[in-house]
């Protein structure tokens, strides 16, 4: 079956949107923010703002075959406007092999912080990809500035181990983690835009909480096995 990963490529897009939508689109990919939900093979979600503007909701999607789309920015059904060209580069980074990624474990009264990105179902880790020329720990005391507003020094983050695993929101890839326990924090944790939900929850899974699968079967039992969390 023909995904929509495989039709999200830079000559489908050069070929859907006009030069116009396409400059636009990749200025709001660098600069505004690109908010995917769960990938599926013939269905994509995904809200998009560019700087200071308004949240556009976008969707492609398979059908019959061919690739559909829309975006509320537009009533027009044939206009691959500028929001979907940033929707469909992030589609192409995030669907790009495997995912290396680094992770910060704030443990506090003996629970554990997880959170779920917005539209995604599953918690994981705070932390994100490690970006070109980064080491782990620059990336996570970047992220976590980004997703939570907290100021880390990479002297307090005291490594834990090196996970791999089917990615929790991306079925298909591979996510590489690099995890590390953050002893110490400055300021008051706070989600960003990106970040739908924030747990804090111990060995005790809540009943019909989704955890990534890193999560449950290596980091919570080297934390309870440490005396960090019950």
């Amino acid at each position: 079956m023909t995904a929509i990963v495989d039709v999200t490529k830079d000559s489908d897009v050069r070929r859907l949107a006009r030069e116009s939508d396409i400059l636009a689109g990749r200025e709001i990919y660098k600069s505004g923010e690109v908010m995917l939900g769960s990938i599926q093979p013939d269905r994509v979600e995904a809200k998009v703002r560019a700087p200071g503007i308004t949240i556009r909701t976008t969707l492609l999607e398979i059908q019959n075959g061919e690739l559909r789309w829309k975006c509320t920015c537009t009533s027009d059904p044939k206009h691959f406007c500028k929001h979907l060209v940033a929707a469909a580069l992030q589609i192409q980074k995030e669907t790009n092999g495997d995912i290396y990624k680094a992770a910060g474990l704030l443990v506090k009264d003996r629970k554990v912080l997880a959170e779920r990105s917005m539209g995604k179902p599953v918690f994981v880790q705070p932390g994100g990809r490690i970006e070109p020329a980064e080491t782990p720990e620059q990336a996570l005391v970047r992220e976590l500035k980004e997703e939570l507003g907290i100021d880390v020094d990479e002297a307090d983050l005291e490594p834990l181990g090196r996970f791999s695993a089917e990615a929790a929101n991306h079925p298909g890839q591979k996510v590489h983690m690099e995890t590390f326990l953050v002893t110490k924090w400055r300021g008051e944790i706070q989600k960003n835009s990106e970040v739908e939900e924030l747990l804090w929850f111990n060995s005790d899974i809540p009943e019909g909480v989704e955890i990534g699968s890193i999560f449950i079967h290596d980091i919570i039992p080297r934390l309870k096995e440490r005396g960090l969390i019950d």
